[in-house]
């Protein structure tokens, strides 16, 4: 498992609340993760990927920008090809929308609540999971 870990993470922190994305992307960069970037405009999202193609998206689900499950659907090729993985930012007991991202394709769901340690946790074990994963689609 750490040599999926060897291949250095870009991650996309999409959440329209500045100081929350900010403190996400510096807890990220204080972890040893060097390429972490951030916007509050989810509807930028799509137009990031085509420039800078990140692997693994934060994405804030209520947005009032744009709608999270609709940026999840027009990264479905990414997504399913296994380039991208996402993982769903939602407000406490966001249930019916925590679902609907991971309908969307969404590999997990972060609460906003979630700090620090926790938050990395998750964004290591997600990462992890989709490397492992990439690198078993190899061919030998």
């Amino acid at each position: 498992m750490l040599q999926a870990l060897e291949t250095p993470a870009r991650i996309l922190v999409a959440d329209e609340r500045p100081v929350s994305a900010m403190r996400l992307e510096t807890t990220l960069i204080s972890a040893g993760f060097r390429q972490v970037r951030s916007t509050t405009d989810v509807r930028e999202v799509s137009p990031l990927y085509e420039k800078w193609p990140f692997g693994l998206l934060i994405l804030d689900m209520h947005a009032r920008a744009g709608d999270g499950v609709s940026v999840l659907r027009q990264l479905d090729p990414a997504l399913r090809r296994g380039d991208l993985v996402a993982l769903a930012l939602v407000d406490g007991r966001a249930d019916g929308l925590a679902r609907r991202a991971l309908d969307a394709g969404a590999a997990g769901v972060m609460t906003r609540s979630a700090e620090g340690c926790e938050a990395l946790t998750l964004v290591r074990e997600t990462w992890a999971a989709f490397r492992e994963a990439a690198l078993s689609r190899r061919p030998s």
